[in-house]
């Protein structure tokens, strides 16, 4: 990764000097880079990583506890797509001014600083932008592709718009679902609770019931003994 850490100080130049400075071949080495989080952010953000060593050690086994298929690895186009553009914003509206990147991937992770977030994320989409890792062709020097992968696959769009919408839906019908399950599993158990606390009490009046009978009928038998021995004596 001596092509990240040679680069990474320029980063803050010019759009026309980062279309200038990573070339082809470095570009098409970082689509292909796989990483801890940890290890991207020691890459990327080094003076954080230093300081926060303990969080950003402990964001490799979040990741694995989070999504184990992953094997702890990131590609720096999963890296970059789920710093900045987000998980249910395909479409990228902040591009047009409605809403800002997402930067809860790296609060999964460990990351609870909503300022270090932001300078992550920050630090990420500078490292997007610079070798191009979003956009479509390698070869294509355009800044603005780096950022909207759309605009390599224009006829796509409105397609990729539908899906995702049908997604979102989809996802909160089964929301929706779970909840309306959660209720009628509750209103059952309490149905079963309250015939439960009905079958004790019905027992227990019953057995109230059934001394009363004894202790009625042992009154009964003293007196016909009482009687007798009266009858004896006199």
């Amino acid at each position: 990764m001596a092509l990240i850490e040679a680069a990474m100080p320029s980063l803050g130049a010019t759009s026309t000097d980062v279309a200038t400075t990573a070339t082809n071949e470095m570009k098409a080495e970082m689509r292909m880079a796989v990483h801890s989080p940890s290890e991207w952010l020691y890459l990327l953000c080094p003076e954080w990583a230093s300081s926060n060593a303990e969080i950003a050690a402990a964001t490799d086994a979040l990741l694995i506890s989070y999504k184990p298929y992953l094997g702890g690895q990131l590609s720096s186009q999963l890296l970059c797509r789920l710093s900045i553009f987000g998980r249910e914003t395909f479409d990228f509206p902040w591009m047009e001014g409605n809403s800002p990147p997402s930067s809860d991937f790296w609060k999964i992770i460990g990351v609870e600083d909503d300022f270090d977030r932001a300078y992550i994320v920050g630090n990420i989409e500078r490292f997007c932008s610079f070798y191009n890792i979003c956009g479509g062709n390698p070869n294509d020097s355009s800044i603005s592709a780096a950022f909207s992968p759309i605009a390599s696959a224009p006829q796509g769009c409105d397609g990729a718009k539908d899906g995702n919408a049908m997604k979102i839906q989809q996802r909160r019908s089964k929301c929706a679902l779970k909840e309306r399950e959660k209720e009628a599993f509750a209103l059952r158990k309490a149905a079963e609770k309250a015939a439960r606390a009905a079958s004790r009490e019905e027992k227990r009046q019953q057995k109230i019931e059934i001394k009363r009978q004894r202790a009625e009928m042992a009154k009964m038998q003293r007196e016909v003994a009482f009687k007798k021995v009266a009858e004896v004596v006199q």
